[in-house]
């Protein structure tokens, strides 16, 4: 085979980009096989032009183009440049990005570990200066590009009191996609100063359901009007991304028991023509008050048994909050009930994980030896958050009784293994060394042979 290579003149790269250019204007599938063409065009001109296309959503081409430029660490100020004009949004990509290029600066090493060490420190030292460059240079951005920026570096110093502030003095002008980025990193950003945004995130007209929850838990006073009057339309602000109903979660989130003057709303939406069940049914469990039991009961016994396992085991986490000992009776049947769903196998954990009823002590323990391997692990799970240690050695047994089984669809003993891990690392639990060792001979059993 007979190779030729030949020189890219100027006219022929000038083609090259122009057309490039017309279909990355043009967008969609044209756009991404033009940024293609430019990664591995390879020159100068070429690279350029891949650095002004790192904002696009197809960036992975521009930044595979730069880490393959014969020199990538000559790349990196090209990004700097980039980062520190006042339309270019700074995303963690470009920081990343910023710090691979650089890295390809430093020397080879005489060992691994030294190398892994090196490139790391060489890593660090690049995303500092990166950060620095855009620090300085974020006060003059605006928009899109400023708030993006903004939250971009707030990774690095979630507390930077000028960049929050920032966010604050331009929270009109966040994107629904901005928001949520400050609802997902709340654990790091929260504060006071932030609130406002949560605030105006929850209310129309961005409506986030995520933000309606987060304001739930961090300041329930301004979301339950918010929460009242969602449940109280006809067709719901905040829905479930993809289900077309309410958005449950965010709408379960108050730390209120009860709120009784939802009952009116909720008793009306159960007995609609087309009741949407799988929304009504566990915000009643969540904060109706006793007086819907009976309304419940109605619908629930049309089909016991026989209901989706969310609507199960809502009715039945409501029954025993209004009744404990009915309702525990009613899980009873439900945990026996096997020919016509499989909801059996976390029943126990859905319903008593979060509603607990010491009238269902007895119900759980005898669960142990139960021949599901799954419900033996929500019996276990609801009585290590909830029962006194004293059910240690009922627990034991039902440890050494899975593993002794041997079933076709499951693994019991590894299940045991499982089990027998989370009680001896238990927080609430403190076994004896007697039980340690009644323990480690239960993981020890085998059906059908001594250990």
């Amino acid at each position: 085979m007979t190779v030729s290579i030949l020189l890219l003149d100027a006219d022929r790269e000038r083609k090259i980009l122009t057309d490039a250019q017309t279909a990355l204007d043009s967008g969609g599938e044209p756009a991404v096989q033009a940024i293609a063409t430019l990664r591995y065009l390879q020159t100068p001109a070429a690279r350029k032009l891949l650095v002004s296309l790192l904002q696009q959503e197809q960036s992975s081409h521009a930044m595979m183009g730069l880490v393959g430029a014969p020199d990538p660490a000559a790349e990196a100020p090209s990004l700097v440049e980039a980062a520190r004009r006042p339309d270019v949004a700074v995303s963690s990509s470009m920081i990343w990005l910023y710090a691979v290029l650089r890295s390809y600066g430093v020397k080879p090493f005489d060992s691994p570990e030294q190398r892994g060490k090196e490139l790391q420190e060489a890593n660090r030292v690049a995303r500092s200066e990166f950060i620095a460059a855009v620090r300085a240079a974020v006060g003059a951005k605006h928009g899109e590009a400023l708030l993006t920026s903004v939250l971009t570096l707030l990774a690095d110093a979630p507390q930077d009191r000028e960049l929050r502030g920032m966010l604050v003095g331009h929270k009109a002008e966040l994107t629904r996609r901005h928001v949520l980025d400050i609802v997902q990193r709340w654990q790091t950003l929260a504060g006071d100063d932030l609130l406002p945004v949560v605030r105006m995130a929850a209310k129309p007209p961005l409506a986030s359901p995520a933000a309606l929850g987060l304001l739930a838990k961090v300041s329930p006073d301004d979301a339950r009007p918010l929460i009242i009057e969602d449940l109280a339309r006809e067709k719901p602000l905040y829905l479930d991304p993809g289900q077309g109903r309410y958005a449950i979660e965010p709408l379960k989130a108050l730390p209120d028991r009860e709120l009784p003057e939802l009952d009116a709303v909720l008793r009306a939406k159960l007995h609609a023509k087309d009741p949407d069940l799988f929304t009504v049914v566990p915000l009643i469990a969540r904060y109706a008050s006793t007086n819907l039991l009976a309304d419940v009961l109605v619908v629930y016994r049309r089909a016991e048994d026989r209901w989706a396992c969310d609507i199960q085991n809502a009715a039945l986490r409501y029954w025993i909050r209004c009744q404990p000992k009915e309702g525990v009776a009613a899980l009873a049947r439900a945990l026996k009930s096997r020919a016509e769903t499989g909801c059996y196998g976390n029943t126990l954990s859905e319903v008593l994980m979060d509603t607990w009823s010491e009238e269902a002590l007895t119900l759980v323990v005898e669960a142990l030896q139960d021949e599901s391997p799954e419900v033996v692990q929500a019996a276990f799970q609801v009585l290590e958050r909830h029962a006194p240690s004293g059910v240690i050695p009922e627990v034991i047994v039902g440890i050494k009784r899975l593993a002794s089984m041997r079933q076709a669809d499951s693994d019991p003993v590894a299940m045991a293994g499982y089990l027998g891990t989370l009680l001896q690392d238990s927080k609430r639990w403190h076994l004896t060394q007697e039980q340690r060792a009644q323990l480690a001979d239960a993981l020890s059993a085998k059906k059908g042979r001594n250990p």
